[in-house]
């Protein structure tokens, strides 16, 4: 049985954002007292794997930057506020 293809989406709620892009998620959380510019995004391939165990950020930089773009523009259209850790 084949998986039905993912899309391009965007979330963002209780100090975490994340962006999908097909089999790719990029996702920060944000720890107490950081800012979202202060947290770093984890980059995880759905397919490979899908609980999320093996952050490939350092080996995927070009998508990071291409997702995280991606995932600002989003924020930007949608009025998403900058989360902060409490």
């Amino acid at each position: 049985v084949q998986e039905p293809p993912r899309g391009n989406y965007g979330v963002e709620l209780h100090h975490q954002a994340a962006w999908v892009d097909g089999e790719w998620k990029l996702r920060r959380l944000v720890p107490r007292g950081l800012t979202a510019g202060d947290a770093p995004w984890q980059l995880f391939n759905l397919h490979d794997d899908p609980l999320e165990t093996h952050d490939v950020a350092a080996e995927h930089p070009d998508r990071v930057k291409a997702m995280s773009e991606a995932y600002e523009a989003f924020a930007k259209r949608t009025m998403v506020t900058k989360a902060q850790g409490k």
